[in-house]
């Protein structure tokens, strides 16, 4: 039969676990917050500067481009079917990982940028389908 020191013990035992998780949440919200200041920093920043310097021209340069690709990319389709807006706000620990490293694989040239864009384009059905100019000499043939 249980007596009030084991009944102490457990309630001990109990409040430790509960303070662990606690703990852990407050680590795991944590870790989404800088990631998420990481992803718009990248996005707002550092993608849009990069835009202007880089010699293999990316089809973009303003932020909301940036956060649009990279949020349907981490999402596989349209990110607001996805994600409640404002997303940086909505944002779970494993998108926000995600969104930071297709930043950075974009960046790094690891992933290209202009691929993504059509996709993205292609889930909205903004994708135009000729790829011509209206002054190509190829077009008018």
């Amino acid at each position: 039969m249980p007596t009030d020191i084991d009944h102490t013990i457990s309630q001990q035992v109990r409040e430790e676990k509960y303070r662990k998780l606690e703990y852990d949440c407050d680590k795991r919200q944590e870790m989404r917050v800088e990631l998420i200041h990481r992803y718009l920093h990248l996005t707002r920043t550092v993608m849009p500067a990069l835009s202007q310097t880089r010699s293999d021209k990316w089809p973009v340069q303003k932020d909301h481009c940036f956060q649009r690709i990279v949020l349907d990319a981490v999402c596989g389709d349209v990110w607001y079917e996805y994600v409640s807006r404002p997303a940086y706000r909505h944002l779970s620990l494993e998108q926000a990982r995600r969104a930071v490293k297709i930043c950075e694989n974009i960046i790094a040239g690891r992933t290209d940028l202009a691929d993504l864009n059509r996709q993205s384009l292609s889930w909205r059905g903004k994708l135009s389908t000729s790829h011509f100019s209206k002054h190509d000499p190829k077009a008018e043939r």
